[in-house]
């Protein structure tokens, strides 16, 4: 979908300065979702790719530039670290709340507004009472994508729970996603397998001229 004064996903992250690892990031997640849409017939894949390319545009706030996460190093640390202030000081110390504002800025649509708030670890089980699909598979595909590129969903969650510790509240979140994939899948025949680095890797080119 076409916006006022729409540029290309490359322009929005050249114009907000988004850290290339979390560019390819946003871009990898749009992909996965992409795929779903196609291969599932399901979603509005046009609102729900707009919704995870624009995702995660805050994130810089919350990052430790001092931190190396294997599989999404950032050169050039300083530079990042001036970005990260600039944020700051526009935006406030809220990455979540700096993505919908950066959202509007843009002129997305309500519908596409909607689908970022919805996208979140801790968004997952409202996101499944929503019985939405578009908000699912935006959800489900941003699970989908690690560090260090395309994984299965129980990778990913085994990964976090390795990172943030295994709790109550953590398992109902897990157990959403879990229900997430097979809404996404039921009555498709399809294995989420199908979803992998190759066909991912091939959609991310066609992306990288998706107007916002």
């Amino acid at each position: 979908m076409l916006y006022s004064q729409a540029m290309t996903v490359v322009e929005v992250y050249e114009k907000y300065e988004i850290p290339p690892n979390l560019a390819d990031h946003q871009l990898t997640v749009a992909a996965v979702a992409s795929v779903i849409c196609e291969v599932t017939g399901k979603g509005d894949r046009d609102n729900v790719v707009a919704a995870c390319l624009l995702h995660d545009m805050g994130n810089i706030i919350k990052f430790d530039l001092d931190k190396k996460i294997p599989g999404a190093e950032i050169e050039n640390v300083e530079h990042w670290k001036e970005v990260k202030q600039k944020f700051i000081e526009n935006y406030g110390d809220d990455e979540h709340i700096a993505t919908i504002v950066i959202a509007d800025d843009i002129g997305v649509s309500v519908e596409v507004k909607n689908l970022v708030d919805a996208i979140g670890f801790r968004h997952s089980l409202d996101t499944l009472n929503s019985g939405d699909k578009s908000k699912m598979i935006a959800g489900y595909s941003d699970m989908r994508v690690a560090p260090h590129g395309v994984v299965s969903l129980e990778t990913r969650l085994d990964d976090l729970t390795t990172r943030y510790g295994a709790t109550d509240d953590r398992e109902q979140y897990n157990q959403a996603l879990r229900q997430m994939e097979q809404v996404i899948f039921s009555d498709t025949g399809l294995n989420p397998s199908v979803v992998n680095k190759a066909v991912v890797d091939a959609q991310k080119i066609e992306l990288v001229s998706f107007k916002i």
